[in-house]
């Protein structure tokens, strides 16, 4: 089986994915660092958040 040129392989469409979760756990990290510098609470939650259904999600979707 060949691609034809320009084609999508599949390796990009993980790629896709790896970098998207790790965008949002990125998000997750400063959004963390925020609340431990002393940002309200809610920020907790919300890094929380970006870290399961962003990060997390994109990875597992990423690896199915």
């Amino acid at each position: 089986m060949t691609l034809a040129p320009g084609a999508i392989r599949p390796s990009d469409t993980l790629t896709a994915f790896l970098g998207a979760g790790v965008a949002w756990l990125l998000v997750a990290a400063v959004t963390a660092a925020a609340y431990a510098l002393g940002g309200p609470f809610e920020l907790r939650w919300l890094a929380l958040h970006f870290a399961f259904v962003g990060g997390v999600s994109q990875l597992i979707v990423g690896a199915a």
